[in-house]
């Protein structure tokens, strides 16, 4: 029994077991939290020109919030406001469910994202030229 206690061959194959599940856990939580950071990077991008593309006049209201349906996917279950207000500011707002890949543990909250842009297809005020 003594040679046995004395014994270290295979303690290399102890510690990897003990230490692979928090290894592995600590990759595929990072990995998700690199999906969350990229999906929140896209919605930001897709308000940003979905308001720039209304603000200029190219797109209305309900064309814009269908482009934008299109551009988000339907799992991070999007909730779209596009509104022009009466001082001619497009305001776009986006809620969102950042989708996770792996890890169905963590609840993360939503995301809201804002923007809002001076319309350029307004009237100018009165007195000023529009050039």
């Amino acid at each position: 029994m003594s040679s046995f206690a004395r014994d270290e061959e295979g303690s290399a194959t102890v510690e990897m077991v003990i230490w692979l599940p928090f290894l592995t856990a600590f990759l595929v939580f990072f990995f998700d939290l690199s999906m969350v950071l990229m999906q929140s990077g896209q919605a930001h991008d897709v308000a940003r020109n979905v308001t720039r593309q209304v603000a200029v006049g190219a797109w209305t209201e309900s064309h814009a919030e269908d482009m934008t349906r299109q551009m988000i996917p339907v799992r991070l279950n999007p909730d779209i406001t596009i509104v022009i207000d009466e001082n001619d500011d497009v305001r776009f707002a986006l809620t969102m469910t950042p989708a996770l890949l792996q890890m169905n543990f963590l609840s993360l909250p939503q995301m809201n994202i804002s923007f809002v842009m001076r319309s350029e297809i307004a009237e100018p005020p009165e007195g000023e030229e529009n050039v």
